[in-house]
């Protein structure tokens, strides 16, 4: 071990090495981070603020929900 991170310099060898096999471990390890809870009409201004393709924001829009990066919520009532 060495002083940055604790790995030598065999952890960063070259396909078929020591290398490889902690890069995939750490591409298969996913870190479980909670869904940003956001309305529709945030989430569609957004996106739409980086494209005005209208077919990209809902392909984008379908995606995060569907890959649960995002979680809708009803927006807040004023009474």
């Amino acid at each position: 071990m060495n002083e940055i991170g604790g790995f030598g310099t065999e952890a960063a060898q070259g396909p078929g090495q020591e290398g490889q096999k902690n890069m995939s471990a750490a591409i298969q390890s996913e870190v479980i981070e909670e869904p940003l809870a956001i309305t529709l009409a945030e989430l569609l201004d957004v996106i739409a603020e980086i494209t005005p393709d209208e077919d990209e924001i809902v392909a984008t829009m379908l995606h995060m929900v569907e890959t649960r990066r995002v979680r809708l919520i009803t927006p807040p009532t004023a009474f």
